[in-house]
């Protein structure tokens, strides 16, 4: 029998001078490239964990949500312990004027991009649609 697991995250940008956003990407021990997420605790509402796995990865707090906005992604894999795995990931948008990063144990590099790099830079195509969506929804209020 599958097991259900639940995540949330954030897409995180910053403003830059010439109008365009830098969006944060950062890299697992694994080497693939994401957003910042994390799995839920018992209790806790999705963006609760979004912000809280957000500021556990990056050290990022000071961040302001954007309203209206939140996406969804399910995928399936294989844990070698667990064994099949479906994953329901709710992603929030928020803006911070941070640059500064503060990376957790698990990631071990972190890059902010302007969107086409960050699209090229994301490994999965679920995650690259998330942030399609986040660009389409800033460019067009």
């Amino acid at each position: 029998m599958p097991i259900h697991r639940f995540a949330a995250g954030v897409i995180i940008f910053k403003p830059s001078s010439d109008g365009s956003r830098k969006y944060l990407v950062i890299q697992n021990a694994a080497g693939h490239w994401e957003l910042p997420k994390g799995h839920t605790e018992p209790g806790e509402h999705w963006r609760q964990t979004a912000l809280r796995e957000l500021a556990e990865e990056t050290g990022i707090t000071d961040v302001t949500l954007i309203p209206n906005f939140a996406r969804q992604i399910k995928y399936v894999f294989r844990d070698r312990k667990a064994g099949l795995i479906h994953k329901t990931v709710c992603f929030a948008l928020a803006r911070t004027k941070r640059s500064k990063i503060t990376l957790s144990d698990e990631h071990t590099g972190f890059a902010f991009l302007d969107f086409q790099q960050a699209i090229q830079r994301l490994t999965h195509a679920a995650t690259r649609g998330v942030l399609q969506d986040a660009e389409n929804f800033l460019a067009h209020p």
